[in-house]
């Protein structure tokens, strides 16, 4: 068995939770910020928030791609 894909697997994970959760903390109260501004008006939320690119592109591509890392690493894990 190949335990070195197991444990970086498993780092890859703790990582990217820490990342997901820094992210929806930090970006989620600005944009909740925003979401205030826009009278909690859902639709002018959005629309501000794709005509004006409000979201955050390197760090969504960041985690999409520890994603696809950690999915695929999962996938080479052992049985337990």
């Amino acid at each position: 068995m190949n335990s070195g894909l197991f444990f970086y697997g498993s780092v890859l994970g703790f990582f990217l939770f820490a990342a997901i959760l820094s992210f929806v903390y930090y970006r989620g109260t600005a944009l909740l910020h925003f979401l205030q501004q826009e009278e909690y008006d859902n639709d002018r939320f959005l629309r501000w928030l794709f005509r004006r690119r409000g979201f955050d592109k390197k760090a969504t591509l960041l985690i999409l791609i520890s994603f696809i890392l950690w999915y695929f690493l999962k996938e080479q894990n052992p049985p337990l």
